[in-house]
């Protein structure tokens, strides 16, 4: 189902499919508000030359990209389980957490991934730039922006057509935009000009001098975050951590979205009408959360799907999006953004997770259950935060 934020009376009427999805090296401190210096990470890990969805090379760095830790402390993304439970947060009826976890863990093949979260792409100064534009639910926050991006750069070429402009050099912020269910005319093309046009069916805007967070129905997916802010990244994996909150997609949510997402939002894939055994359920905002009591080494993970659990544990996991059937599934970055040759899933992370016995297959025929199958029911808690946040 959708995972794209619209106004409200068009939220019933879309559907969309199911989403795959840094900090710096060393540690970042909790917050930054600072983006370029975010941006500038120190490990230097190989040339890397990330390509396009199409394939097309549009730039090279020394280190693998990294997104987390662009917006400030107002963010719950970038706070631990523990401070928000002492700023009252609450842990949700264990039925609630027992359903959300029945909905079934998905084997995601990444390399194959339809509706995933799109090519992040970071901004560097003499970047062409392109006027956004949202034609197909109204006037969303990012309509009229000067939106820039490699030369060459393509949005993901699964349903949803997911592109992200990172970009500390111009606009100082965000831009999600989001395709439009296979329609050639709403599918985010870029098209050169001075500037170009960025034609997609929604997006939004998120400052980094903001939480990151959709005050309103805009947005690049349906729980209203910026997708920098929540992806799981190579950089962080390779660095042996996350620091900050992550996305999670599943089958169906109940209506009725609850801070950090956007309050009251009508689920797109609802619990009460595709798995009615399953209620109550978790909303758009709602917190999954992985025991504070659970001892992660001892679940026998990899070691760079110990990574993501134990951001599970830390941070949390928002839910993000509906996908209608396909069961749970973590956000991760679109991991065919890099050169074939220097690919950092397909060459170190995933063969890691096959040794470890979490994943099977190689390269694009990769398959792994998004390191959560090993987690029983009984370990996940369901939370819901609080507004007022810790002191920044």
């Amino acid at each position: 189902m959708s995972k794209h934020s619209v106004p409200l009376i068009a939220v019933l009427f879309l559907a969309s499919s199911l989403t795959a999805c840094g900090s710096g090296a060393g540690s970042l401190p909790s917050s930054s508000s600072n983006a370029a210096s975010a941006l500038s990470v120190q490990t230097n890990v190989g040339s890397t030359g990330r390509k396009s969805a199409a394939g097309a090379k549009v730039a090279t760095a020394t280190t693998y990209p990294t997104y987390s830790q662009l917006f400030t402390a107002n963010t719950p993304f970038h706070h631990t389980v523990s401070d928000l439970m002492n700023a009252g947060a609450a842990v949700q009826p264990s039925t609630v957490a027992a359903n959300f976890w029945a909905e079934g863990i998905q084997a995601l093949i990444p390399a194959r991934q339809t509706g995933g979260a799109g090519p992040l792409y970071t901004v560097s100064s003499g970047d062409p730039g392109y006027t956004f534009s949202c034609p197909a639910y109204g006037t969303c926050d990012a309509n009229g922006l000067v939106v820039h991006f490699p030369a060459g750069a393509l949005a993901e070429t699964g349903t949803d057509h997911h592109i992200t402009s990172v970009d500390s050099v111009y606009l100082k912020g965000e831009t999600d935009g989001w395709g439009g269910d296979g329609n050639p005319n709403q599918a985010c093309n870029l098209n050169a000009g001075s500037p170009g046009t960025a034609t997609c069916s929604w997006g939004g805007f998120f400052p980094f001098s903001g939480d990151g967070l959709s005050h309103g129905y805009s947005s690049g997916q349906a729980g209203g975050y910026a997708l920098g802010l929540m992806d799981i990244t190579a950089q962080e994996l390779l660095q042996g951590h996350i620091d900050h909150a992550i996305g999670i997609d599943m089958s169906c949510l109940d209506d009725g979205g609850v801070y950090p997402s956007i309050v009251g939002r009508t689920s797109d894939a609802k619990c009460a009408t595709l798995y009615p055994n399953l209620e109550p359920n978790a909303k758009y905002g709602s917190m999954i959360h992985l025991k504070s009591s659970v001892n992660v080494a001892s679940l026998g993970y990899s070691p760079y799907c110990q990574v993501i659990v134990q951001a599970l544990q830390t941070y949390g996991a928002y839910t993000a999006s509906t996908n209608g059937k396909w069961g749970l599934a973590l956000d991760f970055e679109y991991m065919n953004n890099y050169t074939n040759a220097d690919n950092p899933w397909f060459n170190t992370i995933f063969p890691s997770m096959v040794a470890g016995g979490d994943g099977q297959g190689t390269g694009a025929n990769f398959n792994f259950g998004s390191c959560l199958q090993r987690i029983p029911a009984s370990d996940i808690e369901v939370i819901q935060i609080s507004s007022n946040l810790p002191p920044a």
